[in-house]
């Protein structure tokens, strides 16, 4: 009986979730929008750190708290295009930026660099067959970039 039970709070303990102990206390983007140099660029990078913070926070937003929680901080230092922005992202468009988690008490604590680039971001199964990354309406790309990058911060606390 004594093993059973021990095997019935291992079994517990292993479906918990990871991320039980990894709260989310505040998600903080920081992007010089200044820094870049075409005005229209400019202009359509503006929501860049707004959008990344809502991304992020959607996911975890079971896992919110006021204290005692995981910061990510998050410095976006470059954006690139590589294609017409009023059509479409070029397939080599990128979002670069350092990404740091630590705890309240710096007892845990990541620091890497996140690329994430259009033609990996993701999942364009709403393209036709055939269709190139190219010619994804640019909302969607930007989109599928923002959605990219948040998943994969959202990974890292797992």
């Amino acid at each position: 009986m004594k093993r059973l039970i021990m095997a019935s709070a291992i079994a517990l303990t292993a479906a918990m979730p990871a991320f039980a102990q990894d709260r989310v206390q505040e998600v903080d983007v920081t992007f010089d929008i200044e820094a870049v140099q075409s005005r229209d660029a400019a202009s359509f990078w503006s929501n860049l750190s707004g959008d990344l913070e809502t991304a992020i926070l959607e996911r975890v937003s079971d896992r919110i708290a006021e204290d005692d929680g995981y910061e990510i901080l998050i410095d976006v230092n470059e954006v690139d295009m590589s294609n017409s922005f009023q059509s479409a992202l070029g397939k080599d468009s990128t979002i670069v930026a350092g990404v740091r988690m630590k705890n309240e008490d710096m007892t845990k604590e990541e620091y890497y660099n996140l690329t994430v680039r259009l033609e990996e971001a993701g999942n364009f199964e709403f393209m036709p067959d055939g269709a190139l990354v190219q010619t994804v309406p640019v909302e969607e790309a930007y989109a599928a970039m923002i959605d990219a990058f948040a998943d994969n911060v959202v990974t890292h606390l797992d």
